[in-house]
């Protein structure tokens, strides 16, 4: 839980309101249900979320989509055999799919009222870039804005359109090994995760397929974004679900690992540094520059623009915090720099007690 909470981007965007930690929550929330009870309850629990999460976010359809499929196994199983293939299904179990009327009609009756049509996703819709007199244009120029128009209209979104897996490659690359939003250089506690689920693979298969499909649905989707940055962003924002399914696998390491030594004088300082950037994001600005928008933003301004967390630094350094504590009770006594300092030591000093008390807890056990 520290690990997710303090050493991820999403401390960055835990002091703002997104809908990556909300999406977080629904994928939580699903499985324990899906966990904790093995009945039509659950599983309807499980549809009304499923329907919730695409009205908060819509790629959430996919997100959530291994769920689901989990959940379809409570309710239908099939039977091969040479001879013939029998699909068993449970009458009540279909019925559980009532409850994801609700916030399904809830979303029509929105885009009804918003757009016009209950089916329209507002991604679809088209945006208008300049508006101009048409008296002030030449005959040459209304010809060629009728051309842009037609254009634009065979050209009409859609909501796949985002997704362009021609970009898979580079995507991945963004969001794992980028100085921009990759994990390795803002989050790498999170490279633990990987360990866990071997570990987990390895003893228990079935319980470990769900999370990792949760976890590549994630990676996959958004690198085939058509904006694999997010925007001017710190860290991959996309990925927030993905380290919270991430930090279980990393329980599940730890414990594994809780009689070595070594492990842990391995784990904690990549812990430390993951704390120490995602901190910077947390009390300063999570609205980094890519690098294809920063070197234009140089040519024009004629000014360095970093594109990683060193941009975090700079901020930092020149006294500058979004922190509402620090602005209203401590600007006038301590410096940001300082109350950098201070928040880093109080989360280090209760993950590194929490770490110390699990190791002397192992040594009395034995």
């Amino acid at each position: 839980s520290l690990t997710y909470l303090f050493a991820s981007p999403a401390f960055a965007y835990a002091v703002n309101l997104y809908q990556h930690h909300i999406s977080t929550f629904l994928i939580l929330m699903s499985v324990y249900a899906l966990i904790k009870w093995k009945n039509v309850w659950s599983t309807a629990i499980v549809w009304f979320l499923y329907a919730f999460s695409i009205v908060i976010d819509y790629p959430n359809a996919i997100l959530l989509s291994p769920i689901a499929i989990f959940a379809l196994t409570r309710i239908f199983s099939l039977d091969i055999n040479p001879e013939k293939l029998v699909i068993k299904f449970k009458y009540l179990g279909i019925l559980t799919f009532i409850t994801a009327l609700i916030p399904i009609g809830f979303f029509m009756w929105s885009n009804t009222e918003s757009y016009g049509n209950p089916l329209q996703l507002a991604g679809t819709l088209q945006r208008v870039k300049v508006i101009q007199d048409e008296s002030t244009l030449t005959d040459r120029q209304l010809v060629q804005r009728e051309i842009e128009k037609e254009n634009s209209n065979q050209k009409e979104k859609t909501a796949v359109g985002f997704f362009q897996t021609r970009k898979l490659l580079d995507g991945f690359y963004i969001h794992i090994f980028s100085n921009e939003r990759g994990i390795i250089w803002y989050t790498p506690i999170m490279l633990f995760g990987i360990l866990g689920a071997v570990l987990l693979y390895r003893e228990n298969p079935s319980k470990s397929a769900l999370p990792i499909g949760i976890i590549g649905s994630n990676i996959v989707l958004y690198s085939m974004w058509a904006d694999p940055w997010g925007g001017w962003a710190f860290g991959s924002r996309y990925l927030i679900s993905s380290y919270a399914i991430s930090a279980i696998f990393i329980g599940y390491a730890l414990s594994y690992f809780r009689k070595s030594y070594l492990f842990l004088a391995i784990f904690f300082p990549i812990f430390i540094y993951s704390v120490l950037v995602n901190t910077l994001g947390a009390i300063t600005t999570s609205t980094i520059p890519p690098k294809v928008e920063a070197i234009a933003l140089e040519k024009l301004s004629g000014v360095e623009e970093k594109y990683s967390y060193t941009r975090n630094i700079d901020y930092l350094l020149t006294n500058h915090s979004k922190s509402f504590i620090w602005h209203t009770f401590l600007k006038d006594k301590i410096t940001a720099v300082n109350y950098y300092w201070i928040l880093v030591s109080v989360i280090l000093i209760f993950a590194g007690s929490t770490l110390a008390y699990m190791r002397l807890i192992e040594s009395r056990s034995k």
